[in-house]
């Protein structure tokens, strides 16, 4: 009997130690993007779980994920679709994007993966792929304002926004190129006037008094597309 108590007693002990710590939750308050968040208490390559409710902006790190909240057609017809405001602390790399659950949104050196939406919040996971983001370009031009852009994103500053889509490979050449969208706050009522172009890295391109360069192509279509905006000369 004393040894079935010992026995016993030993389980519970072990079962006590195995005991996984609960990780609290980050709290959903509205800070700027440059603000150091908690340091994330996940690895690299480690998914964390984040619901947030619409109007919100939440993260991990130097990671701002902002909850957009979707039509009220859209959720009706097309309760898929998942809208976010997503930067990090260098405006290179802020953009905001309409996409499909399921999707995997690389930002900076994280991945954002579009989990779940509803009448009143996202959720999404975050894994973080490495410790630094990609560099800036080093041959960035005077006056040129560096911008980091997954497909289908909308960013760019004040006076252009860019829209890469329809990522394709040239037949005669093999070469990448992207469909590039970009309108001023002047054009953005006026589908006519909007730039619209087939372009591969190396172009650059004149729209509304703003030089357009396509700096760079990821790999595959679901990574950044570098771009660089500068006033024409």
């Amino acid at each position: 009997m004393k040894y079935l108590q010992s026995w016993g007693l030993s389980l519970l002990v072990l079962s006590s130690c195995n005991a996984q710590t609960a990780i609290s939750p980050i709290p959903t308050s509205i800070q700027p993007i440059a603000t150091l968040r908690p340091t994330p208490t996940f690895g690299l390559n480690q998914e964390k779980i984040i619901t947030i409710p619409f109007g919100i902006d939440d993260g991990i790190d130097q990671l701002s994920i902002g909850a957009i909240s979707p039509l009220a057609e859209d959720l009706a017809q097309t309760p898929h679709l998942i809208r976010l405001d997503l930067g990090f602390d260098q405006a290179a790399y802020r953009y905001r994007i309409t996409t499909q659950l399921g999707s995997i949104i690389p930002v900076a050196n994280y991945q954002v993966r579009a989990i779940a939406v509803d009448s009143q919040k996202v959720t999404v996971g975050v894994t973080k792929l490495a410790d630094q983001p990609p560099a800036l370009p080093s041959d960035q031009k005077s006056q040129e304002t560096i911008k980091f852009l997954p497909l289908n994103a909308y960013a760019g500053t004040t006076d252009l926004d860019l829209h890469p889509t329809n990522w394709q490979l040239d037949p005669s050449t093999n070469q990448p190129h992207v469909d590039l969208r970009a309108t001023t706050p002047e054009t953005l009522g006026n589908a006519a006037e909007h730039f619209n172009m087939l372009v591969m890295v190396g172009d650059e391109v004149r729209y509304q008094g703003f030089m357009i360069r396509v700096i760079a192509f990821p790999e595959t279509s679901t990574g950044l597309f570098v771009f660089g905006i500068r006033p024409a000369e």
